[in-house]
């Protein structure tokens, strides 16, 4: 039997002592204890708890080709076409009222519709420029962005806003909620275990030069998107085999209300315990014991769930040295607490 977002709901309304279980739910309640669970999901999911929602991806490999991105009016497959062979629709009243155009990118070729000796008659004119940039200033400003392939002192990662005229990223990273680490790939061979770890820094840090320029930060844009920003020092140093990032980031949990949820057991317990909790606070029907008792239960069920994450911090007296890196010896000898 399937496992719902709707069992879910009722299981913690009856613990919650709000509606018993055979009995419906009023629908104001329901979408209370839905917003709750939907809040709860995406806390998790931050904060490293659902390890089914974690993914890593590797840059540049991840990052879209070269993009010319759409504007003023323009949509592609609409009124505007790449061309291939000289394959364009057929041109019609419709399109020239759109001011529709042609690309064919690696011939510099320009088509626009023209209307034949005043006839009721379309057809497309060809025009070929010298270079890829003239030809560009020839498409009715349909091309706004030119965006080269790659990382970028500041990429953006995610998924385009079909609602947003010429909304573009980076590097198509669905789903993503937050990035939790980032690895320097020194060698593409993994038998030689060298990738190493970039160290995040607050967005308002970033610019400080003592960290160094082995560091990372970013910070959302809109609610499909993130800005991921690196130092162009260290992106001139991705060449050869030393070419890769590796980026560890978790995913948001879409929650919707006959959604059916396939996860792990103890995950489904979590939930139940969890939304248990949120409702028994917001609406009180139980004594303070009992509301303590199910928040020691959920938080039982989050201790169980969490693992060793990575919490050593440097404490120095000086803000870092050599790109902010420190070696064993240093570290052995306890030599980076003490000034130079």
């Amino acid at each position: 039997m399937s496992f719902t977002v709707k069992n879910v709901i009722t299981e913690a309304l009856a613990r919650s002592n709000l509606v018993a279980r055979r009995q419906p739910a009023p629908g104001n309640m329901v979408e209370d204890a839905l917003a709750l669970l939907k809040g709860i999901a995406s806390d998790y999911s931050r904060h490293n708890l659902l390890q089914f929602l974690r993914k890593e991806v590797e840059f540049p490999e991840a990052c879209e080709p070269d993009q010319y991105v759409l504007g003023n009016g323009y949509k592609l497959g609409e009124n505007f076409f790449y061309v291939t062979d000289g394959q364009l629709p057929e041109a019609s009243a419709d399109l020239y009222a759109q001011h529709a155009v042609g690309w064919d990118i690696e011939a510099n070729t320009v088509y626009s519709i023209i209307r034949v000796d005043n006839e009721e008659r379309w057809e497309w004119k060809a025009s070929t420029y010298g270079s890829k940039e003239v030809a560009m200033g020839h498409l009715n400003g349909a091309v706004v962005k030119f965006v080269p392939t790659g990382l970028k002192p500041i990429t953006i990662l995610g998924t385009v806003d079909p609602e947003i005229e010429s909304d573009y990223v980076d590097a198509v990273v669905p789903k993503i909620a937050d990035i939790t680490e980032i690895y320097w790939r020194k060698s593409l061979n993994p038998i030689n275990n060298t990738d190493q770890p970039l160290q995040f820094v607050s967005f308002e840090d970033f610019n400080n030069a003592d960290y160094g320029i082995y560091v990372y930060t970013w910070q959302h844009v809109s609610d499909t998107k993130v800005e991921l920003k690196l130092k162009p020092q260290l992106l001139r140093m991705l060449t050869g085999d030393a070419k890769t990032l590796v980026m560890i980031y978790n995913l948001s949990y879409e929650i919707e209300l006959d959604g059916v949820l396939r996860i792990p057991d103890i995950y489904k317990e979590l939930f139940i315990s969890a939304l248990t909790y949120k409702l028994a606070t917001q609406f009180p029907r139980l004594t303070p014991e009992h509301t303590e008792r199910l928040r020691l239960t959920m938080v039982d069920i989050e201790n169980s769930l969490k693992t060793v994450t990575r919490a050593n911090k440097l404490v120095i007296r000086e803000p870092g040295q050599a790109g902010g890196l420190y070696n064993m010896s240093q570290l052995d000898a306890g030599t980076f607490l003490f000034p130079r």
